[in-house]
């Protein structure tokens, strides 16, 4: 018995043994990847000149010509400058948010970087404040898959959490997969995708657009400030009001049909009202995360095939965004410039007005107020606020409702 059961355990390590070999690259270039529900980034291991491991976040939708490291790696491991040298220092950043940028140089002869044992080549590569523009993340640095491969099949599995780099001779598409063709666009992907929504309020609207496909945006759907389906939107009295940054987007949840057949609940539209240099149309993580995505290059299309598994990736620290602010002649951000028009706001409800100058929060006076300070106010049942309005002073009692649910 005891022999028996010893053979079919060999049995099963040779067929695994031969799996991975007559596979080709399967097991060794399938490579697993986080994501982190606090920046709802894909995040992976990569191996530079053979030797300096690196964590790396993987972004569809970052410029396909180069890398980007963090400039507190680079200064770990200055090896990897050996034989490059900069040609150019400019500013760089995010582009949701340009106004945050930081200097940004631009070097040749890039390290080897090696995702499994596919070793991804790039004609540059760049050093940067990423942490700056981003926030404290715990990365080395940013890349996608790159411009000059024409060969592979990249699989982003998002039911195993895994990328598997497939050879493009080998390679068969799943049959369950929707195929959309790459548009012409060497540095960035775009498929052109109908979708038709169907909103709370039962209003309906087919959308047929180029979207980015961008795992560097966690959100399921996005429609910038100038596309004209924010028309659609800015009439629909669901929204959700979220704060980005200093600013803010709306979000709502839709049912979703693809090719008139395949049909998603829960799909969160968000629109931004506010110039940035992000696609008009933008497919984000959460949406994604709903397929199994094959960047098949050699044919210039991609497949999404549906899975199961679908978890959305949730920030429990995004706030609902009520109000917001420009600065004052001092510089300072005090005058209440936008009041988020959604039902239950309470700084609207309290009486707040366009034209308010803040002069306290709390005990706290404006001029002096840290970002740590405003931060024990987050959870307080109310905050008082001293406010200046046609030139006289006086206080309002903003109350929170704190059964409302934050996060996104």
């Amino acid at each position: 018995m005891k022999k028996s059961s010893f053979v079919l355990v060999g049995v099963i390590l040779l067929a695994f043994c031969y799996s991975c070999i007559f596979k080709g690259d399967a097991c060794a270039n399938r490579i697993p990847f986080v994501i982190n529900s606090l920046d709802r980034k894909m995040v992976l291991q990569v191996k530079f000149n053979d030797s300096t491991m690196a964590n790396m976040i993987f972004d569809s939708g970052w410029n396909r010509l180069g890398f980007a490291l963090d400039s507190a790696f680079y200064l770990e491991h200055p090896d990897l400058m050996a034989t490059s040298s900069v040609v150019k220092v400019e500013a760089g950043g995010s582009a949701w948010t340009p106004e945050y940028h930081t200097k940004f140089a631009e070097c040749t002869s890039p390290p080897t970087m090696k995702l499994g044992e596919i070793n991804c080549v790039y004609p540059i590569f760049g050093v940067s404040s990423l942490k700056r523009i981003w926030g404290p993340l715990t990365v080395d640095g940013i890349f996608n898959i790159p411009a000059n491969d024409s060969t592979h099949v990249w699989e982003l599995n998002f039911e195993q959490n895994y990328i598997e780099i497939h050879s493009g001779r080998e390679f068969v598409m799943p049959q369950d997969c929707f195929i959309f063709p790459l548009e012409e666009d060497s540095l960035y992907f775009k498929i052109k995708m109908p979708m038709h929504v169907k909103c709370v309020s039962g209003d309906t609207l087919t959308i047929n657009r180029s979207f980015l496909i961008d795992t560097g945006a966690a959100y399921d759907i996005c429609l910038m400030y100038q596309t004209p389906e924010l028309q659609f939107f800015n009439k629909q009295q669901d929204a959700v009001w979220l704060q980005f940054v200093d600013r803010y987007c709306r979000r709502y949840t839709v049912q979703t049909t693809l090719f008139d057949s395949f049909q998603m609940d829960s799909v969160r539209i968000y629109t931004f009202d506010f110039p940035n240099n992000v696609s008009d149309y933008v497919l984000g993580t959460n949406f994604l995360k709903r397929f199994n995505v094959y960047f098949d290059l050699p044919n210039r299309r991609i497949g999404l095939q549906p899975h199961k598994n679908y978890q959305r990736v949730v920030n429990p620290s995004i706030r609902r965004y009520y109000v917001g602010t420009r600065n004052d002649s001092r510089g300072l951000p005090s005058i209440v410039d936008n009041i988020a028009d959604c039902p239950g706001n309470p700084y609207q409800e309290a009486g707040f007005r366009l034209g308010d100058m803040i002069t306290h929060i709390d005990t706290i006076k404006t001029e002096t107020a840290t970002r740590e300070a405003l931060a024990r106010l987050q959870d307080a049942d109310s905050i008082t606020y001293g406010i200046i309005r046609d030139g006289k002073p006086m206080k309002i009692t903003v109350h929170f409702d704190r059964s409302i649910p934050q996060g996104d």
